[in-house]
């Protein structure tokens, strides 16, 4: 399936210049003609580039429909940026790209990635300074719903809006020297898809907050199996010190038992066998004087005597 065709306005060979408003001077403009924006991705736009001209190191972007380049220029570097590029095509089927060559040195690197309305900062609405600095939701598909009003102009809410619409200087494709033509339509050599794509297939996007979901029940899954793991491992330690402590009585057991007079080897190892089956004799045991030490060995030993 097919999306809409759009033309592709590419400047390059130039560099931006602060000297008044940001402009880009220098260089040539190339046409890049009935690209398939459902098909195009970062990589197509790069691989476009590098035809006349981009090289490791440069960068490119893009002008937001409506402005001068001193308000309404953002940076591409991923498919999330150029389906918010392309989210600006859908009335004018065009696009208009920068590239800031490396080697060109800085002579002015542009602001981009902003709301329109961050260049007015004196002008913002009451009540909108706490939110300054504050991370929010989806703020780039707000900027992106935000933007389009902006350059409509129809949805503004208020004669601030409408003023600050008309503040902008619009940008008139039209008005560029054009040096070279690509119909993307019979070019071969490009396509109008990233080459790992399946051929004849609209391109998916993930779905942000069904990922969001999905990493918040995954987060919290994990959370209560790392609570479950940590009541496993008290419970672990308070068995191994109560084995331990088993094993440590025993050992004071057989000690003690050794010691008592006319015991054979015989008769210790089974007193020790059979007192040592109950952590309360094993207690009573050795808390006795050896005198009652002896007298409680011959009985139990007398005990197992009569059991076997």
């Amino acid at each position: 399936m097919e999306g809409d065709l759009i033309r592709i306005k590419m400047h390059h060979g130039g560099s931006f210049s602060k000297e008044g408003e940001l402009c880009y001077v220098g260089g040539q403009v190339s046409i890049f003609r009935n690209c398939d924006s459902e098909r195009l991705s970062y990589f197509c736009l790069v691989d476009m580039a590098k035809d006349v001209g981009f090289n490791a190191g440069d960068e490119l972007f893009y002008a937001i429909p409506g402005y001068n380049l001193e308000n309404g220029i953002d940076k591409l570097h991923d498919d999330h940026s150029v389906r918010k590029m392309l989210s600006y095509t859908k009335k004018s089927k065009s696009a208009k790209l920068y590239i800031k060559h490396l080697e060109q040195g800085v002579s002015a690197t542009p602001r981009f990635g902003q709301d329109v309305a961050d260049n007015h900062g004196e002008e913002s609405r009451e009540g909108a300074g706490p939110l300054f600095m504050k991370p929010m939701l989806h703020f780039d598909k707000l900027c992106e719903i935000y933007a389009s009003d902006l350059a409509k102009g129809g949805n503004a809410k208020g004669p601030g809006d409408q003023q600050r619409v008309e503040g902008f200087v619009a940008v008139d494709d039209d008005d560029d020297p054009v040096n070279h033509v690509v119909d993307k339509a019979n070019a071969q050599k490009h396509g109008n898809e990233n080459p790992t794509a399946p051929k004849g297939r609209k391109r998916v996007f993930a779905d942000v907050d069904s990922l969001e979901t999905s990493f918040c029940n995954v987060s919290n899954s994990f959370a209560k199996f790392l609570e479950a793991e940590k009541d496993n491992g008290i419970q672990l330690a308070m068995m191994n010190r109560f084995d331990v402590q088993e094993d440590t009585k025993k050992t004071k057991l057989f000690d003690a038992i050794k010691k008592l007079p006319n015991f054979s080897i015989e008769e210790v190892v089974m007193a020790v066998r059979t007192i040592g089956r109950d952590a309360g004799n094993i207690d009573l045991f050795l808390a006795m004087s050896p005198d009652y030490q002896v007298v409680f060995v011959h009985q139990e030993l007398a005990e197992a005597a009569k059991r076997n």
